[in-house]
């Protein structure tokens, strides 16, 4: 699979303007955000347990989980960079599905390179290294990421809350939408 930089590109961040242009909320709800790294089918599985906690004690915007849109493709890589850039912290979701996402891999490669606080969720049994050589023991040791199985999912939103992901206080309805034009 490609690597970070060969899938976003040239891994730069369009200029802040151009990603306000086509994004207007983008950068307030993506600062400081927890992102998940996951396959889009995978979020059933760990949503309630996860990101709804999460969301319902912040706001919906302190967890960056979106799925991409064929259509969309080439401005999601800049959304998508723009939340791996501001995020606070992540979690990449380790499943069979996972293994085998470019994006997964890609973002991943990113978090790693830039050296980003991650977590690992397992949802299965798939070894680590498969979603990334990177998650691999020694890569998992030496970055001192912490591996949670889904049953331990209290514990990882715990650890999470340690990075006090913002509130939102000036969070409005009618701005609910990060693809908002």
């Amino acid at each position: 699979m490609k690597g970070w930089r060969e899938f976003f590109g040239t891994g730069e961040l369009m200029p802040l303007e151009e990603i306000e242009r086509q994004f207007p909320n983008a950068r307030r709800h993506v600062r400081s955000c927890l992102f998940i790294s996951h396959a889009g089918p995978d979020v059933p599985i760990f949503s309630n347990a996860i990101t709804e906690p999460l969301r319902s004690k912040y706001s919906h915007y302190a967890v960056f989980q979106y799925s991409s849109k064929e259509t969309m493709k080439d401005v999601y890589k800049q959304l998508v960079l723009l939340a791996l850039t501001y995020c606070k912290c992540s979690i990449v979701v380790c499943s069979e599905r996972s293994s085998q996402h470019e994006w997964v891999f890609a973002e991943v490669d990113w978090l790693l390179h830039h050296k980003r606080p991650a977590f690992l969720l397992r949802l299965d049994k798939v070894a680590a290294s498969k979603v990334h050589p990177g998650l691999g023991p020694f890569g998992r040791l030496s970055r001192r990421i912490s591996t949670f199985e889904l049953s331990q999912a209290e514990d990882l939103v715990r650890k999470i809350e340690r990075f006090d992901l913002p509130k939102f206080p000036e969070w409005d309805f009618r701005d609910q939408n990060i693809l908002a034009g």
